[in-house]
């Protein structure tokens, strides 16, 4: 039990999971609404044939597109080997749906970690709760997670080398 006016840990890990749970309804409902299962487009198409090749075996090749067939500044190979893992571990399953729902994950994990560094740094749960839930549903993020886009992995692997750098989120 945590004194008056100090947030203990499990009242933090509530509202980081509260903040996840904001981040996935929103994003999960901007999706539906644009339609789950539809096909990638822009970027995300090109990251998702290259995960395809990824999945097979194949390595990092791109058999429909302009891009290269190997990872440089521009077109790092991190996010599609990390939708290459989730197509090889689901098979058959729709790899349009799978790379949003994945993307959608991430967008919820990096809600929620930005909730975890806003309360270590301010000790405050309520402004914890607050940060997180403004970048949960923050209208651009929801496109980039509905998208299928790299940036929400990005935000995700920033706020966790970020709480590396604070010792931790506790």
């Amino acid at each position: 039990m945590s004194k008056p006016g100090m947030a203990g840990k499990s009242d933090v890990l509530v509202g980081v999971l509260t903040v996840a749970g904001i981040a996935i309804a929103f994003a999960l409902a901007v999706s539906v609404y644009r339609g789950l299962g539809r096909p990638m487009t822009s970027d995300a198409f090109y990251y998702l044939s290259i995960a395809r090749s990824l999945a097979e075996g194949k390595g990092y090749l791109l058999k429909d597109g302009y891009w290269p067939d190997r990872p440089t500044l521009s077109r790092s190979p991190g996010w599609p080997f990390t939708v290459s893992l989730v197509l090889w571990a689901v098979g058959p399953l729709n790899p349009d749906l799978a790379m949003r729902v994945l993307s959608i994950v991430f967008h919820a994990a990096g809600a929620a970690l930005t909730s975890a560094i806003t309360f270590r740094v301010f000790r405050s749960a309520p402004a914890a709760v607050c940060a997180g839930a403004l970048l949960a549903v923050h209208p651009i993020g929801l496109y980039l997670a509905d998208e299928g886009a790299s940036e929400p992995l990005f935000v995700t692997l920033s706020c966790a080398g970020t709480l590396l750098m604070l010792d931790g989120w506790i």
